[in-house]
């Protein structure tokens, strides 16, 4: 019997360990995932920084169109947030006037209970207990009158305890009121000088950007222009794909990529702009993605579940988000406003990552996108819902 009843407690420890060396192989792999993601954004840079110094950024044209770019995108998140600020103090405000109306509807009602008590109070004279009682001759009615006395009393006290915390109530929600206020104050000229600098940076980018298309006059320069754009962009590609090979994907994916064709939503609402693989004009490329129009500010959702491996400017494609999937699948957002997530940041499938705008140089906004496998262009349409 004692051989029989040791089996459940050694299956119950086997069962231990193996949880317990489980945890430690998933808290090994996080571990190593984040030690690469941190590799990759330091290979990353030098990538950058090579590739600025061979086509001269540094002081350049494209470098003061990146700067400003980069900068527009930042004041944006940091307008954003401060909008939500205001927003929370907005609410918080609204709060309090409701809290505050609720305070003094109490303290009314206990303004005309007490005025009740004291007249009742001046009724009886202002007699003490004790003559109370001495003129009581009925046994029963000196009870009632002891209940109703100190009823009366005890009726009294609660409410003047009342009236004071209520009074204590109002003070504390004028004082937070105020402190409110100017918070709200502060973020309100935080946000106008904000609005100020986005003003300075979109003026300046719009003088690099006259001086570039004055520099791609000619149809052969400009097409001379997209073919170094798009070397840089395959000269990142290859590199992530060789940084991110063995990258550990989380095990919480409902469904991989492959699975999900014509299910994805596309990652901005709009008219497409072009055909995948269609002739890219006066270039002599075609398209590996599609353009979708769609008004600046606007929110980019990803198409599913990933992990972020490029979040920064590139030459062509602006500000450029790159997620990795999983099994060699990768999509690519280019020509954002802002970035709100950085490299090595997971985001789930429809979450916000970016906002539209024309970064890179264009004139008009509008998102344009990718899906990649392998590093090779794959069309968008296979992949995402009608629509």
């Amino acid at each position: 019997m004692k051989r029989c009843a040791a089996h459940p407690l050694r299956y119950l420890t086997a069962l231990t360990l193996l949880l317990s060396a489980a945890h430690l192989a998933f808290a090994d792999s996080e571990a190593e995932t984040r030690a690469k993601l941190s590799q990759l954004k330091t290979r990353l840079q030098q990538v950058e920084k090579q590739l600025s110094e061979i086509r001269g950024l540094h002081g350049g044209v494209l470098q003061k169109l990146r700067n400003a770019e980069k900068h527009i995108g930042d004041i944006q998140n940091r307008s954003r947030e401060l909008r939500k600020q205001q927003q929370q103090l907005n609410e918080r405000l609204q709060q309090f006037a409701v809290e505050r109306s609720s305070i003094h509807s109490r303290l009314d009602q206990q303004r005309e209970l007490i005025g009740r008590q004291v007249r009742l109070a001046y009724q009886l004279g202002r007699q003490s207990k004790l003559k109370l009682l001495l003129n009581q001759q009925n046994p029963a009615q000196l009870t009632r009158t002891l209940t109703w006395y100190d009823y009366f009393n005890r009726a009294r006290t609660d409410l003047v305890g009342a009236w004071l915390n209520d009074l204590a109530s109002l003070e504390r929600v004028e004082r937070d009121t105020a402190i409110t206020r100017d918070s709200l104050k502060t973020a309100e000229q935080a946000l106008l000088k904000q609005q100020a600098q986005l003003e300075q940076q979109v003026a300046a980018r719009r003088q690099v950007i006259a001086k570039l298309d004055a520099n791609h006059k000619t149809a052969e320069a400009k097409r001379a222009r997209w073919q170094r754009e798009e070397r840089e962009l395959q000269a990142l590609l290859r590199t992530l794909l060789e940084e991110i090979a063995d990258l550990q994907m989380p095990d919480n994916q409902s469904q991989p990529f492959a699975q999900r064709k014509r299910q994805m939503q596309w990652p901005v609402a709009g008219p497409r702009l072009n055909a995948f693989g269609g002739a890219r004009s006066g270039s002599g490329q075609r398209w590996d993605g599609i353009r979708i129009a769609a008004k600046a500010g606007a929110g980019v959702k990803a198409i599913h579940s990933g992990r972020v491996v490029f979040s920064d400017w590139l030459k062509g494609s602006g500000l450029l988000m790159i997620l990795d999937h999983g099994n060699g699948y990768m999509s690519l957002y280019a020509n954002n406003e802002s970035l709100l997530h950085t490299t090595g940041d997971w985001v789930e499938t429809g979450q916000l990552i970016a906002t539209v705008g024309n970064s890179g140089g264009r004139q008009d906004s509008g998102l344009y996108f990718e899906i990649r496998r392998n590093g090779d262009p794959v069309d968008p349409v296979i992949w995402c819902a009608r629509g």
